[in-house]
């Protein structure tokens, strides 16, 4: 775990998973991004993830509630790093 003064980052666990999904569906939430930043086509963030040691997480990968079935985007890839 790494704490300062305004901010705590730990590892994920299974209690975090729903949060982090409705988050991702909330309207107010998704107004800031112009897209899905996760999205099983966006290589340059894929890029960027895998150069500071990132690895994808197939298990989580998860499609977007909110993109209709059959939209390109729908399905999103999850990334992390493990100490």
């Amino acid at each position: 775990m790494l704490t300062t003064e305004r901010l705590i980052l730990r590892q994920w666990c299974e209690a975090d998973r729903e949060p982090w999904r409705a988050m991702n569906a909330d309207p107010q939430v998704m107004v800031h991004f112009p897209a899905p930043l996760t999205a099983s086509t966006n290589t340059p963030s894929m890029a960027v993830m895998a150069r500071i040691g990132m690895a994808p997480v197939p298990d989580e990968d998860f499609d977007h509630p909110a993109i209709p079935e059959g939209h390109p985007l729908r399905r999103h890839v999850v990334w992390a790093k493990y100490a």
